[in-house]
């Protein structure tokens, strides 16, 4: 098997720990990786419309996470997705926790 590594992320939840990790990871595996970034604009009117209209003001970020790996999935023929799980947002964080500034 020869997997590509999908990560989508917002301008605000990068941790040093979390880029560190990531970039080992791919590393340590030898595997492509695509990065899919949401703007900040983007990520601050999708917000809103989410909080406004949805209650759920992170709604956008949640799609994006589960629809981006499929289609680039589909538009690289790659006939099989799985998904990792971020234990920072299933489990939180610590307040030690420092935050990347890109």
């Amino acid at each position: 098997m020869n997997p590509l590594l999908v990560t989508v992320g917002d301008p605000f939840t990068k941790t040093d720990a979390g880029v560190h990790n990531l970039t080992n990871r791919k590393d340590d595996l030898g595997c492509d990786h695509i990065q899919f970034d949401i703007s900040y604009d983007t990520f601050r009117k999708a917000t809103q419309i989410g909080f406004e209209q949805l209650d759920e003001p992170l709604q956008y970020v949640e799609t994006a996470i589960y629809t981006m790996p499929v289609r680039i999935a589909y538009e690289l023929n790659i006939p099989m997705v799985i998904y990792g799980e971020n234990s920072a947002y299933e489990f939180g964080t610590t307040a030690e926790e420092s935050y990347s500034t890109y």
